[in-house]
């Protein structure tokens, strides 16, 4: 990815959450991870054919977009990849988050 990557995080009408990228994203994304005290998205990815996580993308939220994933009660969340505007690809990937307000989730 280059230096123009950009995210956007949305609320979705269920109370989910959405991040879309203006670039494309490897296929593999394992899981997302939110780390509450520093307000951080890390993406891992698997990059190897054994599966093993070799690649992480690290995200910083600002305080609105923190509030939307600290409220959600879902455990995944809807990754679209709108490189391709005319065709945007979107799939469920996990979401773990850590922090103290998530310690007895």
């Amino acid at each position: 990815m280059d230096l123009e990557t950009k995210f956007e995080l949305g609320k979705l009408r269920n109370g989910g959450v959405s991040m879309i990228c203006n670039s494309e994203l490897p296929k593999n994304v394992k899981q997302i991870e939110y780390y509450q005290d520093c307000k951080i998205f890390i993406l891992t990815f698997f990059s190897t054919q054994n599966g093993e996580e070799s690649l992480m993308i690290q995200y910083e939220l600002k305080d609105k977009s923190a509030k939307v994933v600290e409220e959600t009660q879902e455990d995944q969340i809807l990754l679209v990849d709108a490189s391709n505007v005319r065709n945007p690809i979107g799939y469920m990937v996990p979401l773990i988050r850590s922090g103290p307000s998530f310690a007895t989730h």
